[in-house]
């Protein structure tokens, strides 16, 4: 029996906080859009994605290109971070979770 594809996620970078987590399995293809109302200049990403280059700047409102999460990828916690430009923004950061 195949098992089932993994899924495609697209979080949402929100205006007033962090995403906070999302639960995902290898393979699994991620997108971010930007909706901080703000570009964001800096965006690093969690460690079990790849490729591991940074879509910044994103602009408002635009989604990013898909990730993958890898297959090798150990079951936990994999924090990623952004700042929306200017100086009244402070870094926000979400969770991918790998559940195996």
């Amino acid at each position: 029996m195949t098992p089932p594809a993994p899924l495609d996620f697209n979080i949402i970078l929100p205006e007033s906080a962090g995403p906070g987590t999302q639960s995902c399995s290898r393979k699994a293809k991620i997108t971010w859009t930007n909706q901080t109302g703000k570009t964001i200049d800096v965006f690093t990403l969690p460690t079990c994605v790849s490729p591991q280059q940074t879509p910044a700047p994103i602009a408002n409102n635009t989604e990013t290109r898909s990730f993958t999460v890898n297959q090798d990828a150990k079951n936990g916690s994999y924090e990623y971070s952004y700042h929306p430009e200017g100086p009244d923004h402070q870094t926000r950061s979400g969770t991918i979770d790998i559940d195996g």
